[in-house]
């Protein structure tokens, strides 16, 4: 699902610098996207555990949508500071996991050494 999202933004951007044929087949590719992305997230909807889902599939997209951003759309040429541009997808990612019922960083308790 993540593919075809990040996929559909690219293709999205794709349309106001192609015309004629190549339009025609960005259009289709679109749609395509769109529907392979529709029906994953039906059955999504119904076979798997929508905590753990939905954040890993937020945090794959801005993972995989920055990495994209860098190599395809060429951001590296106008970023003009990398520690800033780390600094926010770590904010993001962050901002995913806290809003998430995923905890990473559970302890399991351990009787033995209890102070009561």
């Amino acid at each position: 699902k993540v593919f075809a999202i990040v996929l559909s933004n690219t293709i999205c951007k794709i349309f106001v610098s192609v015309s004629g044929y190549t339009f025609v087949v960005a259009v289709i590719l679109y749609f395509c996207c769109s529907t392979v992305t529709g029906s994953v997230s039906i059955l999504c909807a119904v076979e798997v555990d929508q905590g753990k889902f939905v954040p890993a599939t937020a945090v794959g997209s801005i993972i995989l949508n920055a990495v994209t951003g860098i190599i395809i759309w060429q951001d590296w040429k106008v970023i003009q500071s990398w520690i800033g541009y780390m600094v926010v997808l770590l904010q993001m990612l962050i901002g995913v996991y806290l809003i998430s019922n995923i905890d990473y960083f559970a302890q399991s308790v351990d009787n033995r050494y209890a102070l009561s």
